[in-house]
């Protein structure tokens, strides 16, 4: 009976180690180019993903011997796709302004795709952690309290015109009721 808790949690710890091991990171998949179907791109398909007020917008700020759109606006080229789809590759974002694919990779794979001559080059994404919110310090009337951080030779206690004192009069310690 003592033996299956045992067990458990023996096994527990093989597979999160299998798991571990096999673990993918977040890359960028960058494109060299926008593929050879270049000269064959319909703009006006690619202007009418835009809407009126952004082909406006662009209006005021390019000079008007330019065209509104340009090679960033031009979608990244199927076949790259198709490429990556091919050989297990699944697009989390296609961004045709980075003339790239954000993708989740291993090591065998990254070095696979290193070999395909249409790739320019990958940047690993890197994971950021969310701070812990901090939550508010109650004072005695339940009311939150704030605390600023005053040093020495800071400021004097504030009054208005009717003698009453203002934030942080009389209190040393730095908390401020709210």
């Amino acid at each position: 009976m003592k033996a299956f808790p045992v067990r458990f949690i023996a096994l527990l710890i093989v597979l999160s180690s299998t798991l571990f091991s096999a673990a993918q990171d977040k890359y960028w998949i960058y494109f060299k180019d926008k593929g050879e179907g270049l000269h064959k791109i319909d703009w006006t398909v690619v202007e009418k993903q835009f809407t009126q007020r952004s082909l406006q917008r662009r209006a005021k700020v390019t000079p008007p011997n330019e065209p509104l759109l340009d090679m960033s606006d031009a979608p990244v080229w199927q076949p790259y796709l198709e490429a990556l789809q091919q050989r297990g590759v699944r697009p989390v974002v296609i961004s045709k302004w980075l003339n790239a694919v954000s993708a989740r990779l291993d090591e065998e794979k990254l070095q696979e795709l290193e070999k395909l001559d249409f790739i320019d080059h990958f940047q690993k994404v890197l994971l950021g952690r969310r701070r812990p919110e901090r939550q508010p310090q109650n004072d005695v009337g339940g009311r939150p309290k704030v605390t600023c951080r005053r040093g020495k030779g800071s400021a004097q206690p504030h009054r208005d015109p009717t003698g009453r004192p203002g934030i942080g009069a009389g209190q040393d310690d730095g908390e401020l009721p709210v």
